[in-house]
């Protein structure tokens, strides 16, 4: 099966509620993209002022919030504030799936190395699983990602500060990982009849 479009919604920065723009682009696309703002330098001196995007649709006309999350896109999003590089690496090859790696802003390539990891995924899913996806991912990569970055409608920072080296980049070439090869998530006692795995939201 062919995965579907990444759909994304784009801001103009942290403080944009409302889309720039709304764009479905092949994977390659996505990849070409997140390559090209972590190459070109910026005016901006705040992360917040940077091109941002959610992996996901929004509903017509609504401003960005979780409820109005329409749709999560096919790719998981993952927000590394410290990461073994070689062993990611290691882990993505291992796996074969396809994936982008970039540093994120705070990146310090002579210390605590923090990045961004998007995996593509086989199909799109519900935003009330957005975070039980990515801690599935998460954990079939054996990296821990921000705990505050679990809601549906969470923003990314791409591209590059003022008077920054370019972002590294790395991409990895295979297959769509599938929502069905997701570890089942915990389920709590009081909640035993709640669907307990990962790729729970029906796959387009």
């Amino acid at each position: 099966m062919i995965p579907p479009p990444v759909h994304v919604s784009v801001f103009a920065g942290a403080r944009s509620p409302m889309p720039a723009a709304r764009d479905a682009l092949s994977w390659g696309a996505f990849c070409d993209e997140i390559a090209a703002l972590c190459r070109e330098e910026t005016s901006a001196t705040d992360k917040r002022d940077l091109v941002a995007f959610g992996p996901y649709r929004l509903r017509d006309g609504a401003t960005r919030s979780a409820a109005n999350v329409e749709r999560m896109a096919s790719v998981a999003a993952l927000d590394l504030d410290s990461v073994d590089l070689d062993a990611l690496r290691a882990r993505l090859a291992e796996l074969g799936v396809s994936a982008i790696v970039h540093g994120s802003p705070s990146d310090d390539e002579h210390g605590t190395r923090k990045a961004r990891v998007y995996v593509q995924l086989d199909s799109e899913h519900d935003p009330a699983y957005a975070g039980r996806v990515r801690a599935g991912v998460a954990a079939m990569l054996g990296v821990e990602p921000d705990k505050s970055t679990s809601n549906a409608d969470r923003i990314f920072f791409c591209g590059r500060l003022a008077g920054t080296p370019p972002r590294f980049v790395e991409r990895f070439n295979g297959r769509a990982l599938e929502l069905a090869e997701l570890p089942p998530a915990p389920t709590p006692a009081s909640t035993m009849t709640a669907p307990t795995h990962a790729a729970a939201p029906t796959p387009d």
